[in-house]
């Protein structure tokens, strides 16, 4: 069944000039604020192998997205600038606010358009990148390859080789969490396994690179480029263990950026009702690490002479005050898909992080976030990664 993605035509705004001198401007103070939090002495929470220790707090969380030091991811400030509604902003952070999951009163329409379609061969019609706003002229963005690492057990609540950077204030016990049994098993003649993209049209670098050029972009609607590669890859590795997935390439985060779990969340509960037998959700992403001088990060690991991307799983929780009373299932699937790849890779999983925010995974007991990788990350690495992680999601749910 061919399952299409749809965009609609965008074009250049017409105060484009004052928007980008604004966003430059924003940008320094970014900057500034983050260099002044680095003086202050605030200490990361990861070694960066190979290059010693860097105290740059921008390293310690990017979960979603940077924090719009680089002028080349501007998707969330685009969407401010639209005056939605629904531009919500966290009051920490800065970035989306996932708990939103009222319907999203944005204004944007996801009707019309050209439609794009993922190639089984390799070959697609040509896509435009996503131009939520033109790149920086002149510039050049330096790309570091890092594997981040864990100092000590300090600061996380750690057992074994699990680390896991608790935002909340819920005590957790992974001993527990990994022994606690899961509501779902396998079942070959069922629906089994939901893969979304809430911003699907999350892109990687080219392979070897060493730079972001003049016109480089992190998001594209290419479906052979961004993030929905990286799930069919999954998709086609969970369906020859025998687990029936449906992979849904629906576009939530273009034209508007904000909103996209709203969307995102509409997506999920169509599907289960097509599919009651759903229980597991993955909601596949890519991370982006920044640095203040505009340094991109690209998390990898090697084994055998094979690069693969570091990945990262993002939990949510209730405290952020929307019901979520089962979250504590979604973490305990989480955990032991930690345990079982950190244990066959060790370096391959980020430490896992547990927020406030539900990020729409009260919907299904075995729904998770996993960011493959940064835009630093070629898709050759983020695949190799998402075929560990697969393996991992399949010998979890048949129990072996």
């Amino acid at each position: 069944m061919r399952r299409y993605i749809h965009r609609r035509p965008f074009g250049r705004r017409r105060d484009a000039p004052k928007r980008r001198a604004a966003g430059a401007a924003l940008t320094l103070c970014a900057a500034a604020a983050v260099l002044l939090f680095i003086g202050a002495g605030a200490e990361s929470d990861f070694v960066i192998t190979g290059g010693g220790e860097r105290r740059a707090a921008v390293l310690n969380m990017a979960i979603d997205h940077t924090l719009s030091v680089t002028p080349v991811f501007r998707a969330h400030k685009r969407s401010m600038e639209d005056g939605g509604a629904g531009a919500n902003k966290s009051p920490t952070d800065g970035r989306e606010t996932v708990a939103a999951d009222t319907p999203a009163s944005d204004g944007g329409s996801r009707e019309g358009g050209a439609a794009v379609e993922l190639s089984s061969g390799g070959e697609v019609s040509p896509s435009p990148a996503v131009a939520y706003e033109e790149a920086p002229q002149g510039n050049a963005y330096k790309i570091e390859d890092v594997t981040l690492s864990p100092k000590s057990p300090e600061g996380y609540v750690a057992a074994d080789n699990l680390y896991i950077i608790n935002s909340t204030r819920f005590g957790i016990d992974p001993q527990s969490l990994l022994s606690s049994p899961l509501p779902f098993s396998y079942n070959e003649n069922e629906m089994q396994v939901l893969i979304i993209h809430t911003h699907t049209t999350e892109s990687y670098s080219p392979d070897g690179a060493a730079f972001y050029g003049e016109g480089d972009e992190t998001r594209t609607l290419d479906c052979d480029k961004n993030v929905v590669r990286v799930g069919e890859e999954m998709r086609r590795v969970l369906e020859s263990r025998g687990i029936n997935v449906y992979h849904d390439m629906t576009v939530h985060d273009y034209p508007s950026y904000n909103g996209s779990y709203t969307r995102a969340l509409e997506t999920i509960n169509a599907r289960l009702k097509e599919y009651p037998s759903i229980k597991i959700v993955l909601d596949v992403h890519r991370d982006a690490i920044v640095d203040a001088d505009g340094t991109k990060y690209r998390p990898v690991v090697e084994y055998g002479g094979t690069r693969y991307a570091q990945m990262l799983l993002c939990m949510g929780s209730s405290e952020g005050g929307l019901e979520h009373k089962d979250w504590q299932t979604n973490l305990s699937f989480a955990v032991k898909l930690q345990k079982k790849l950190c244990d066959a890779m060790p370096g391959l999983m980020r430490p896992l992080a547990l927020k406030k925010e539900r990020y729409n995974q009260h919907a299904a007991p075995g729904s998770l976030i996993i960011e493959v990788g940064s835009d630093a990350n070629s898709i050759e690495e983020a695949l190799c990664s998402s075929r560990m992680f697969a393996q991992a999601v399949a010998d979890v749910l048949k129990g072996e």
